[in-house]
């Protein structure tokens, strides 16, 4: 099979399965340069990167600043708000273990890092919009992995 799971690249990540309440469910392995942004993840926290020299917000994570090429970076918290920028409704299943449909946002968070995440538990009965407030909720989804979703705000 030559699927994006067998290739591992869900959210830049490999693949690892796990057993969450029946299911099969693909997992992150963060790389070194990913841990810190699921180490705050398991803290209830939001973290991106921020470049040391222009002060640019990034996630996901890269060695390099896309605006000013340097590689010097820290990692900063960030408020749990945001703003949807972009939703997809999926009816299909891409991976093992989502009920469908699952909403997917493109959330802008503070200092302008964006990231996609679902939309969670009462939520997915609602409707988002391009515009909508929404609040980053954390989810223990198998093997110590606590993911971050969204719900409105």
């Amino acid at each position: 099979m030559n699927s994006a799971h067998d290739k591992g690249m869900l959210s830049g990540s490999r693949l690892q399965e796990t057993r969450r309440d029946g299911m099969r469910r693909p997992l992150p392995t963060p790389d070194e340069l990913q841990k810190p942004f699921w180490q705050a993840a398991r803290q209830g926290r939001l973290c991106v990167q921020a470049c040391s020299n222009c002060g640019k917000h990034r996630y996901p994570e890269a060695p390099v600043c896309a605006v000013c090429l340097s590689p010097e970076s820290t990692w900063v918290d960030v408020p749990p708000q945001g703003e949807v920028k972009a939703w997809c409704r999926f009816h299909r299943a891409y991976f093992d273990g989502f009920e469908l449909p699952y909403t997917v946002l493109l959330v802008e968070l503070s200092g302008g890092a964006r990231i996609y995440a679902n939309f969670t538990g009462a939520a997915a009965e609602v409707q988002p919009y391009v515009g909508m407030k929404v609040r980053a909720e954390f989810e223990e989804i198998g093997d110590g992995v606590v993911m971050p979703k969204f719900r409105p705000d």
